[in-house]
């Protein structure tokens, strides 16, 4: 492990990784650098991040295509 002062134990980011791991999945998304920097460019006009702009994105596509998914 680096340096690095943390607020948080070894045992709070341990138990934090896991309930991730159990409560979530990842989606990988391969993109190009210049797409990802303006996309980050773009959410963040939107005051968003870039996963939380992505996730809207993709609700608003379900909604669109009057799909029912309950997003969690």
């Amino acid at each position: 492990m680096d340096n690095r002062e943390y607020k948080t134990t070894e045992a709070q980011r341990k138990a934090s990784v896991k309930w991730q791991k159990n409560n979530y999945s990842r989606i990988p998304l391969d993109v190009s650098p210049e797409y990802h920097q303006k996309l980050k460019e773009i959410a963040k006009s939107h005051n968003m991040t870039l996963g939380g702009y992505i996730k809207e994105a993709i609700a608003e596509k379900i909604e669109r295509e009057g799909i029912m998914c309950q997003q969690q």
